[in-house]
């Protein structure tokens, strides 16, 4: 990292000596760029995950139980514009001789010093703001529900004709351009248009597609509020309905499809003030997932929007059975219900691709064998569990290496696991990969994995991750939990080997088979491919989601 750091911050921080800080989101390479730079300073590097179930006060007796030469704050440039109210109350809550925002933007780092003073007159008059915009936001909230909540739309018997199709991503991410939720949503977009329709996007980040296809409205947040994360999610659907609803009103769309989100009634509000139908696209109980994967301090409101939504929703679209019982307890009919796996744009993946371009680029030998994974960096996709596997099974076959394609919050264990094992010259890790750049690395592998484990609460597992039915397209046998919706799409013994979640024995049995049985492998593969053509494409599932609220043509027989 040396010369890419702002002159006024390195100048700062060559003048320190002793203990500094250094939070961040993820960005764990930045803070060993700091540790290298800046030798005299000893950093502690803290990321968001050391930080989660952290509360706020043992946050705030951590920042001022040191006095810290030096507290330095990171995040993308968009998140830190949006949390500059609360960063801001982070870095003058410590202990520090000096305050720095570090922002990453278009590849280059840039900072901003926090004064003390002029920051807390800062600071100060930001709470006042912040209290009036949070309030607005919990009685904005209320009034929502109160309003969309009374009557039901009645059931329909017919199929609309019209093609048009407002298709609304609300997620509270911005920027985001790779993983499975970019991955579904173009999966999604390239379904609709294959059936003669036309989407039009209104959305937080744009997917990676060109205008040509998709007309794409990004919508920003306010900036307020911003100290408390739930506050400005439930502010959110005002700022998106006032944004989007002309542009919606002037494309007149035939329905409205929406990828449910917690805090999120946009979808609802515009269906109805357009007076067309809602399709509700339900990946989880999003309140479920901000109670065990986060934190959600308005629960009771959280819980009102989403039971609101289930009920007076058109249709809603499941993506697994498992998720069927808890959107019938919140209020949903079953009439209104479609269970709708996830799936795959085949003609993206060529099964005939041996992939030597790609184990070539990666530095693999062309005699090993390489098992490849797919995902987030969490703990349910199995990342840890498949890490603490590597050195067993490769002291047991020398021949095999291991592809990591992803990025997320344990990808620092993850590394830290594989050195202490001695085994991270066997791994090769790709960071955030756009969809586009999916293929040709599944095409270098020859076996994928798909370690999920169960819910720590006991939640039957309601996934449907996208990456599976891209693993089925390459043509490559699938080594997969026995877990939900992932042991009835993966075949055991014909498209793949399953084998019971955690169980780490099974786990490397079923590698360790497939890796000296390549006949096995091209015939599994074979078989995958087969199936998720004639079952899994994206066309088959808009085509499940919308059947009955749209006219479709008919199937095309294969």
């Amino acid at each position: 990292m040396s010369g890419s750091w702002p002159p006024d911050f390195e100048d700062d921080l060559d003048r320190r000596r002793g203990e500094a800080l250094f939070l961040t989101r993820n960005n764990l390479p930045l803070g060993r760029g700091l540790q290298t730079r800046f030798p005299e300073l000893r950093f502690t590097l803290l990321t968001k995950n050391d930080l989660r179930g952290w509360g706020s006060r043992r946050l705030l007796g951590f920042l001022r139980s040191k006095s810290w030469e030096a507290m330095v704050l990171e995040d993308e440039a968009a998140e830190l514009r949006r949390r500059r109210d609360l960063y801001r109350v982070l870095v003058l809550a410590a202990r520090a001789r000096t305050r720095w925002f570090l922002a990453l933007e278009d590849g280059s780092i840039r900072g901003e010093h926090v004064p003390w003073v002029r920051g807390w007159r800062n600071a100060l008059g930001a709470l006042g703001g912040e209290g009036l915009a949070t309030l607005r936001a919990w009685r904005d909230g209320w009034s929502t529900v109160g309003k969309l909540g009374g009557a039901r739309p009645a059931p329909r018997t017919d199929s609309r004709p019209g093609r048009r199709v407002a298709f609304l991503r609300t997620e509270f991410w911005f920027g985001v351009r790779a993983g499975g939720s970019v991955s579904h949503a173009l999966g999604v977009v390239n379904g609709m248009r294959t059936l003669g329709l036309e989407p039009r996007l209104w959305t937080t980040s744009r997917l990676p597609i060109g205008e040509d296809r998709l007309v794409q409205t990004l919508v920003a947040p306010g900036p307020r509020p911003a100290l408390l994360e739930d506050a400005g999610m439930a502010a959110f659907t005002r700022t998106f309905v006032r944004s989007v609803e002309p542009e919606l009103r002037a494309f007149r769309p035939d329905v409205v499809y929406h990828r449910h989100d917690v805090f999120s009634l946009a979808g609802l509000e515009l269906a109805r003030k357009l007076g067309i139908p809602l399709v509700l696209e339900v990946n989880s109980s999003e309140v479920w997932v901000r109670k065990n994967w986060s934190r959600l301090t308005w629960i009771r409101l959280a819980e009102a929007m989403e039971r609101t939504a289930f009920r007076n929703a058109d249709r809603l679209v499941l993506v697994s059975d498992e998720l069927v019982p808890a959107v019938l307890a919140a209020g949903a009919e079953r009439d209104r219900v479609v269970v709708n796996p996830n799936g795959v744009d085949v003609s993206r993946f060529d099964p005939a691709d041996d992939g030597s371009a790609a184990r070539q680029r990666l530095g693999f030998p062309r005699d090993t064998v390489v098992c490849g994974f797919l995902g987030t960096f969490t703990r349910w996709h199995g990342v840890l569990f498949l890490a603490e596997q590597i050195a067993p099974l490769a002291r047991r076959n020398p021949q095999l290496r291991f592809l990591f394609l992803g990025d997320g919050d344990l990808r620092p264990q993850v590394e830290e696991r594989l050195s202490r094992d001695g085994v991270l010259d066997r791994v090769r890790f790709t960071g955030l990969l756009e969809p586009s750049r999916i293929p040709e690395h599944l095409a270098g592998c020859d076996i994928l994995l798909s370690p999920h484990l169960p819910f720590e609460d006991g939640t039957p597992f309601f996934g449907s991750p996208t990456k599976l039915f891209e693993y089925l397209a390459a043509g490559r046998p699938v080594v997969a939990s026995r877990l939900g919706q992932i042991g009835r799409v993966v075949e055991h013994e014909e498209t793949g080997l399953l084998f019971d979640p955690g169980n780490a024995e099974e786990f490397r049995s079923a590698v360790l088979r497939l890796a000296k049985e390549p006949d096995e492998r091209r015939r599994m593969g074979a078989r995958a491919r087969s199936v998720v053509e004639s079952r899994y494409t994206w066309e088959a599932n808009v085509r499940r989601a919308l059947l009955g609220i749209l006219d479709l043509p008919a199937p095309v027989e294969r």
